[in-house]
């Protein structure tokens, strides 16, 4: 007989072949039988034929899928002829086993179970089975999914542990892909492979900034967090965090950090990062070895900052008509601000007025000033009120109150004059800027040392005002002045 290989593989086509010696016209049958390691089968094993077949010299078989054994056999011999035989030697029926899923389309999340079959079939006897698991290719099978299942227990729901080595790499052109191997438990040799290399992630979660989060300040650090599945030996390398004003491309790089490194503490939205009253930012986060792996948070708004420099904490005294200065400091880039004040220091709106409904603003942290001429009003709460024309939010309003006052200009007399006691027909004259309904009348013969009241309320107005004095007081000096206030 022409010696078979020593394996063949249960279910396979086979086919068993000997030398007739061209006695076929003299021997046309011959009687072909099968080992199975225990027993002498006819060659169609386990059937109730005669054995007999046609001495051809080959006989086409079909390897039992029942029997598993390392010392099967064939023999040939002449039916009419007993003594004319001849065995094989021993040969191995091996069982097959074949992996069908997962495939190298799928990708599977660390932490989840649903979905995450297992498929193999098998032909001939395999009892048990060790399901191993791979994350470079299938060059090393370093972690055991099962260590032993049923051999008829496919498919197999792999809950995927989130606390073991398990997430692939997906590096452009250092790809290190996962596999599955389902092996025989009793030989090592009889295993099965998935059919294509498919992807273990894990996932990422940024959970701030978020869609309830308070608006963020340009140039105030803001914590980045996210959360993964990874716990213990597991492991997803680094995760790329950015930024994006529009909430979409282009987006900007801020770090590179280990995954595990929430919260990210060192970003502060950058100056031209203003979302002008609108949530429209967002971060993302993304793992270095594999973009798949990537999430994006919750719109949300950033804001720019005012400080109003002046009039502020310093609570100057500002008179009517004066030209003075507003002056402010914005952090961050915003084209243009609203500038109003209010006579009750913004208690209420009924005293609000917009003095500029839009400014050009100033550079980032480059103050800006606006020349103000002071309005005619007089009161002791005024507040000055600078924000964002396009965000009501970003704003700030004068920390102390300011207080305007008219102003008074004795126009006569005026220095050089002479004025006769008792004179009656002198008129003090003066001019008002401001609503200034009265006002005091007085003098002094020192040069301001000691004052006299000529008249406490005297009626006034804005502009051109004058007091008829009734007859010029006894107060020879050559140092006499008159103040109206």
């Amino acid at each position: 007989m022409t010696e078979p290989p020593a394996t063949v593989n249960s279910g396979a086509a086979y086919t068993v072949q000997w030398n007739n010696y061209g006695l076929q016209g003299e021997i046309p049958n011959a009687k072909l039988e099968f080992y199975d390691g225990t027993v002498w089968n006819n060659i169609d094993y386990k059937t109730t034929n005669t054995w007999i077949v046609s001495n051809s010299g080959s006989y086409g078989w079909t390897v039992p899928v029942d029997v598993r054994s390392v010392a099967c056999k064939f023999r040939v011999s002449d039916p009419n002829n007993a003594t004319a035989t001849d065995d094989t030697n021993p040969f191995e029926i091996r069982p097959l086993i074949s992996v069908s899923a997962p495939a190298g389309t799928a990708k599977w999340v660390i932490g989840t179970q649903t979905g995450n079959n297992i498929v193999w079939s098998i032909t001939g006897p395999v009892p048990t089975v060790k399901i191993e698991y791979s994350k470079d290719n299938g060059s090393n099978y370093t972690y055991v999914i099962s260590p032993s299942v049923a051999g008829n227990s496919s498919p197999f729901e792999w809950n995927i542990p989130a606390d073991k080595d398990l997430v692939t790499d997906h590096t452009v052109g250092l790809e290190q892909r996962a596999r599955v191997r389902v092996m025989d438990t009793s030989l090592s040799s009889v295993y099965g492979l998935s059919s294509g290399l498919f992807m273990v992630k894990g996932s990422i979660t940024v959970t701030n900034p978020n869609a309830s989060s308070p608006a963020l300040k340009v140039g105030v650090a803001q914590n980045i967090e996210w959360t993964t599945p990874c716990t213990g030996a597991c492991t997803m390398g680094n995760v790329k965090v950015q930024f994006s004003r529009t909430g979409g491309a282009p987006w900007t790089d801020v770090a590179t950090v280990g995954f595990d490194s929430s919260p990210y503490t060192l970003w502060t939205p950058p100056i031209d990062s203003i979302t002008n009253n609108a949530k429209e930012a967002k971060m993302r986060v993304e793992q270095v070895i594999n973009g798949e792996v990537v999430d994006d948070s919750d719109a949300f708004e950033i804001e720019g900052i005012i400080r109003l420099d002046s009039p502020d904490i310093d609570a100057p005294t500002w008179f009517v008509g004066d030209p003075r200065q507003i002056k402010w400091t914005p952090t961050g880039t915003f084209g243009y601000v609203k500038i109003e004040y209010s006579s009750n220091g913004f208690t209420n709106e009924s005293a609000t007025v917009v003095e500029a409904p839009t400014y050009a603003n100033s550079a980032n942290n480059v103050q800006a000033a606006y020349d103000w001429t002071v309005p005619n009003l007089i009161g002791s709460n005024f507040k000055v009120r600078i924000s964002d024309v396009n965000d009501a939010n970003v704003v700030d309003v004068s920390s102390s109150p300011f207080v305007i006052k008219g102003k008074v200009v004795v126009s006569e007399p005026n220095g050089g004059e002479t004025w006769y006691v008792n004179d009656t027909n002198r008129k003090i004259k003066w001019q008002a800027t401001g609503p200034i309904p009265t006002v005091r009348i007085e003098y002094s013969k020192n040069n301001g040392g000691l004052w006299t009241e000529i008249v406490p309320d005297a009626a006034a107005g804005a502009g051109a005002g004058e007091y008829p004095w009734p007859s010029v007081a006894d107060a020879i000096s050559d140092h006499c002045l008159v103040r109206v206030s």
